[in-house]
Formats: structure tokens, sequence, C-alpha cells
């Protein structure tokens, strides 16, 4: 474990084929191809943390760099919680928004074909296997439907709607114009 009194090697001075300088000590130090600007920003980032925390040290506000370090720890865990817990708050408001945003662009696509049961121009958006029965919010479920056909199918799959409809005696596919609603 390093103490106080030990130096971090802060690259900050660039030079030419990779290699970088610590600003505190004078040590070379080689880093490989696209490393080098990632590495210098980390560097960058590193020495401005270590100027703050000495700063706090100087004015009083901590005793030690491990006090600072562990301050800067607890303050970045609250912002982080902080950020966690808006997200959370937020998170209902922005998948009602993804749905809307989904939905109107879904929705026009759909109903620009017929009836999928009967040919008539489509008005309604059907769930080939109804949400109470399992069925999901996903274009492979949905189909383009009449308000007649969509109506009476109901909560059946479609092969329980054709079965029910010729139990009853009616024609399979349905044609609602000559039917009574």
């Amino acid at each position: 474990m390093a103490t106080e009194s030990e130096h971090f090697c802060v690259l900050d001075r660039e030079y030419p084929a990779g290699i970088m300088a610590c600003a505190g000590c004078g040590r070379f130090w080689m880093i490989a191809g696209s490393d080098i600007r990632r590495w210098a920003f980390i560097a960058l980032a590193l020495h401005r943390r270590l100027n703050r925390y000495q700063l706090d040290i100087e004015f009083g506000k901590h005793a030690t760099l491990r006090e600072a370090v562990q301050a800067a720890a607890a303050r970045a865990r609250e912002a982080e919680a902080a950020a966690t817990a808006k997200i959370r708050a937020d998170w209902p408001r922005i998948q009602a928004s993804k749905r809307a945003k989904w939905w109107r662009c879904v929705r026009p696509i759909i109903l620009s074909r017929p009836c999928a049961y009967c040919g008539d121009p489509a008005t309604a958006v059907d769930h080939i296997i109804p949400l109470s029965r399992g069925g999901a919010h996903r274009m492979s479920n949905l189909a383009p439907a009449c308000m007649w056909c969509n109506t009476e199918k109901g909560n059946r799959t479609p092969e329980e709607w054709k079965a029910w409809r010729l139990r009853l005696g009616r024609s399979w596919p349905p044609s609602p114009r000559t039917e009574a609603a």
C-alpha cells in the first residue's frame, strides 16, 4: 500500500513516438500506439484530482490524502445514487413515451393493409394471440382488422374463432358486408 510520501507518476508531457514524461519526477514512459491520447486524458484528469486533494489538505478540509480521496469517493457515490434515483423516478414516463412513439409509427403501417380476416378496409389493429392469453405488442403478433372482425374475434385465437364460427354454422372466412352485426 502506498503512503502519502510516495510519488505517483502523472504523465502530462507528451513526446513523439508515444513517449510521455512525469511532471513530478521526470521519469519517461512508453505508451503503445492508440493508447497515447487515452493515457494523456487519464493523466490530466488524475493530475487535476491530485491538485484538488492537495488544496483540500492545505486548507484543512482533510488531514491526509487518504481522507481526501475517501471523501471524493463518497461524493461520487452520492451523485451516482441521486442520478440513479432520478432515472428510476422517470423510467415509467420514458417507457410510456417510447411505446407511444413506436405505436404512432407502427399503427399506420398496419392499417394500410386490408383486414386480415375478411378483406374489408382495416379500421383496427388486432392482436393475433390476444394480450389476455399471453400475446405481446410485437409486429409479429399484430394484424389489420376491420372493427367487425376485431369485435367478433374477441379474445380468441384465429383458430378458435374459426372453429367457433363453423360450430355456429357461419362461413369462413367471414364476410361482414353480408352478415348482421
